[in-house]
C-alpha cells in the first residue's frame, strides 16, 4: 500500500465536510484491487482522530450497521475532530460470510502486526496497522461473537494503556475488562496499545445476526465515546457502574460431541461449578467442563450445539479486586 495514500485519509479532507473513499489493500488474483470501505468525517472544529471499525471478522454484521447509523448521525459542522470508519475491515472473509479469510483461513485478529510479504490475511494486518498508525489517535473495534456485552482494554502502566481504560470506562459497556494474557498478544487493540496508540475491542453478542438491541448497543458506545472526547454534543449514558474483570480463561473442549450447555452469558460461576458436558453421537455423557476459576463471570459460549475437540467452549473472566 502507497503510504501516502494512508496519510490522505484525514489530510487532504476539508474542514467540515463528509467522504467516502476505498482503502486499497493488496490485489486478487486477478490483478483487480481490493478497496475496503471507508468513511471519513472531518469536522468544521480541530481535535482528535477517532477510527472506528467492524468486520474484523467477517461475519461479525451488528457493529457494521452501528458504524453506518454513527456516520450517518454526524454533522460535520458540529464536529470538533475527525471520524475515519471503515465497517468493513476483513472484506474477503465478510464476502464469504465467514470469521476467517477464505484464501489462508487465518484469524485477522491473532496474527498483527502482519507482515508486507505475508499471504493474505498477514499483508491485510500489516496494511491496516500502517494505516490506523498514520491516521488515528485512538481505536474503537468492534465484535459480535458469542459474547456478553463488554469492552475490553490491554492492561499496561504507561498513558496509552491509561487511556485504552478510560475508554472502556467510557464506552457504559457494563463489563469491563482488562488484560494482558499472551494469548492475546496478537491482537489489534493489544498491538496498537503497545505502539502508544489506544484501543479497545467492544464485544456483544453476534453470531451473525442484525439485532436492533445489539446495534443500538454499539451505537451507544460510540457516541458515548464521542461525547467522552468532546468530538459532539450531548450527555453520555450509563445504566450502573460496570463490573470490572480481569485475567480472561478461554476454556477449550476435552472432547468432540454435542454440547449441553449448563449455564448462560453473563451468569457468575463458582471454581468447579459444572459449566458444560460433551455428548457423544448416541447422546452418553462423555466429558464434563468445570470452572477452573471462582468467582468468575461467563462472557463468551459456543453456542453452535456441536463441538470439536480443543476448540474454544466457554470463556470466563475473573472478578477485579
Amino acid at each position: 500500500m502507497d503510504s501516502n495514500q494512508n496519510q490522505s485519509l484525514a489530510v487532504s479532507v476539508e474542514m467540515g465536510t463528509s467522504v467516502r473513499r476505498a482503502l486499497e489493500i493488496g490485489r486478487r488474483t486477478d490483478g483487480t484491487a481490493v478497496g475496503l470501505p471507508v468513511f471519513v468525517v472531518k469536522g468544521a472544529r480541530p481535535g482528535p482522530v477517532l477510527w472506528v471499525q467492524g468486520c474484523l471478522h467477517g461475519d461479525e454484521y451488528a457493529g457494521s450497521r452501528a458504524i453506518h447509523h454513527f456516520v450517518a448521525g454526524l454533522d460535520p459542522d458540529q464536529l470538533s475532530g475527525t471520524v475515519i470508519a471503515l465497517p468493513v475491515v476483513n472484506i474477503m472473509a465478510w464476502e464469504h460470510k465467514s470469521r476467517f479469510s477464505p484464501i489462508d483461513h487465518l484469524d485477522l485478529n491473532r496474527v498483527f502486526p502482519g507482515a508486507s510479504e505475508g499471504t493474505w490475511t498477514r499483508l491485510l494486518a500489516h496494511d491496516l496497522l500502517e494505516a490506523i498508525s498514520q491516521n488515528a489517535d485512538f481505536v474503537l473495534d468492534l465484535h459480535g461473537y458469542r459474547s456478553n456485552y463488554f469492552a475490553l482494554y490491554f492492561h499496561q502502566q504507561d498513558e496509552a494503556g491509561a487511556v485504552a481504560e478510560q475508554l472502556a470506562l467510557d464506552s457504559g459497556a457494563p463489563a469491563v475488562v482488562g488484560v494482558s494474557e499472551k494469548w492475546l498478544e496478537h491482537s489489534l487493540f493489544a498491538v496498537l496499545t503497545r505502539r502508544g496508540i489506544p484501543a479497545i475491542l467492544i464485544e456483544a453478542p453476534g453470531e451473525g445476526r442484525n439485532d436492533s438491541e445489539v446495534i443500538d448497543y454499539y451505537l451507544k458506545c460510540l457516541q458515548n465515546i464521542a461525547i467522552k472526547r468532546g468530538m459532539i454534543r450531548g450527555d453520555a449514558t450509563r445504566s450502573s457502574p460496570p463490573v470490572r474483570i480481569k485475567n480472561l480463561i478461554s476454556i477449550p473442549a476435552p472432547a468432540s460431541g454435542f454440547v449441553d450447555l449448563k449455564v448462560n452469558r453473563g451468569d457468575k460461576v463458582n471454581r468447579g461449578q459444572n459449566l458444560a458436558r460433551i455428548l457423544s453421537a448416541y447422546g452418553d455423557p462423555v466429558a464434563e467442563v468445570r470452572s477452573p476459576k471462582g468467582i468468575a463471570l461467563v462472557l463468551n459460549l459456543d453456542t453452535h450445539g456441536v463441538i470439536h475437540k480443543g476448540e474454544p467452549l466457554v470463556m470466563i473472566g475473573e472478578f477485579a479486586d
